[in-house]
């Protein structure tokens, strides 16, 4: 037996090894936002502007602002019908217990990889009834007790991480027309008992360097499925509806602005949310009350139609980010596009000013683990001037330095991939030759040469070039290892 043991061990060395030299881009937590191209160095996380100009119409020419607020209505409307005569809620719940993808193009790791808190999960998962105003009812929980992917129930109750952790989820949305882009930035921070560091928390990036914070160091408020990319944290009710006895977890879409004073949900494909925070840029995370900053508002609802996932449009197609090591904990924390370009329509109240749209250009990614790589950068853009509306183009890129396991060593790293109509585009040190100048803030210059040929790769060349005003920009928090969301 010790034989096969160490035998193991060390053909499982050999592989890890192996694969450091193949894979990268693991590490990249990277909180930011831009008008049009998003970037993030060293350990800087920053908002900035381009020097490029992009113009993608979010609606036709001769379309007005009463035509175009009244079709964004009619869109979010649409979301409360019945499927197959389920509630939107229940049809939700009831594609969790069964493990069905939200959409074609979803990728591995959209779903959470924490184990939630709220009582309401903790029901769900332990094939509890979940009563939540009827929405949750007999028919999913029978569903569940009925034995369906077994696997997965164990997953969901799999024990409670000891180590430091923290989950996170990117969106980005671009507004060519007005050139404005929001980033919304969710997190969750050691979701246990008798952890200093625990936090639920929204920030959101808004116009002319300007960001929006409110966190909760109640984590038992915060949802996410197992399944797919649907998660929420209402941090006050109103008061109408605030029953500490029956926390709420999914609220119908239509019952949200009456129900729910602060918070948020995110469905694959809708986001809905009311950020009462304060100015990110003065003070802590918590109430700005305690620590000096400036009272501050966001509301958004926009529905969300997927383009591409990560690897393409097809289910055939999705792909880890990172590759097969995103499923341990090897590099930290790990990276997951969730969906390289969508579109949008819906809209956004930032303070006094109200933004529609229609079909604005949408970005969603996420990360998760316990500590940062000790240098990243990262670029994204899916919003291009001189391209047609009818081609689809995202580009996503970045690199960094990063720990090895087993040796203890570094080694720096880099990649660009392409999304363009449908089709993945990866150059990465593996797979070729790769290339990066990058400066420590305003420059950064990519080129890479894919050369593999095989059946999951295409043969082919990319440059990228990006620059800002060294003015330009906004730190940002994150969480941190030791000392939890605060400036990294």
């Amino acid at each position: 037996i010790i034989v096969i043991m160490i035998t193991i061990y060390y053909v499982l060395s050999l592989l890890l090894l192996f694969e450091l030299g193949k894979q990268g881009c693991t590490s990249f937590l990277h909180y930011s936002s831009s008008n049009n191209i998003h970037s993030v160095h060293h350990t800087t996380t920053s908002r900035h502007r381009t020097s490029c100009s992009f113009k993608i119409p979010t609606k036709d020419e001769d379309d007005d602002d009463d035509d175009l607020s009244e079709f964004v209505e009619k869109k979010l409307s649409t979301e409360d019908v019945d499927f197959d005569g389920l509630s939107f809620v229940d049809k939700l719940i009831e594609d969790e217990l069964n493990a069905i993808p939200a959409f074609e193009s979803q990728p591995p790791h959209a779903e959470s990889h924490f184990r939630s808190t709220h009582p309401q999960m903790i029901k769900l998962q332990t094939s509890e009834l979940v009563g939540n105003s009827g929405d949750i009812g007999d028919k999913q929980s029978q569903i569940y007790r009925a034995g369906k992917n077994i696997p997965k129930s164990w997953k969901k109750l799999r024990p409670e991480k000891k180590k430091r952790f923290f989950e996170g989820w990117y969106y980005r949305l671009t507004l060519p027309e007005d050139n404005v882009s929001f980033a919304f930035i969710v997190s969750i921070e050691d979701p246990k008992p008798n952890s200093d560091l625990s936090l639920s928390c929204l920030q959101i990036m808004g116009p002319d360097d300007e960001y929006l914070v409110q966190g909760d160091t109640d984590h038992t408020k915060f949802w996410a499925f197992t399944s797919q990319q649907a998660l929420g944290c209402i941090f006050e009710n109103k008061e109408e509806y605030d029953d500490k006895n029956k926390p709420m977890m999914i609220i119908p879409p239509k019952d949200f602005n009456t129900s729910v004073q602060s918070g948020f949900q995110v469905f694959p494909e809708r986001m809905q949310g009311k950020l009462r925070g304060h100015d990110g840029t003065k003070g802590g995370v918590l109430n700005y009350n305690t620590c000096d900053g400036v009272p501050g508002e966001c509301d958004f609802d926009f529905r969300i139609d997927p383009l591409v996932g990560w690897g393409g449009a097809e289910a055939s197609d999705q792909k880890s980010t990172a590759g097969w090591l995103a499923k341990y904990p090897v590099f930290e924390p790990h990276w997951q596009v969730t969906m390289a370009d969508g579109r949008a329509t819906g809209s956004v109240r930032w303070k006094n000013t109200t933004y529609t749209f229609q079909n604005a250009p949408f970005y969603a990614e996420k990360n998760w683990g316990g500590a940062f790589p000790i240098k990243w950068y990262w670029a994204q853009c899916n919003s291009w001037n001189n391209v047609s509306t009818d081609t689809q183009l995202s580009v996503t890129a970045g690199g960094g330095i990063r720990k090895l396991p087993l040796t203890g060593g570094t080694e720096s790293l880099g990649m660009v991939s392409v999304h363009y109509n449908n089709t993945f585009y990866e150059a990465t040190p593996w797979l070729g030759d790769m290339e990066w100048k990058v400066t420590p803030w305003g420059s950064w210059k990519l080129r890479g040469l894919c050369t593999a040929k095989n059946k999951k790769t295409r043969p082919f060349y990319v440059e990228l070039e990006a620059k800002c005003k060294s003015t330009d920009g906004v730190n940002l928090r994150a969480p941190t290892l030791k000392d939890g969301m605060v400036y990294f």
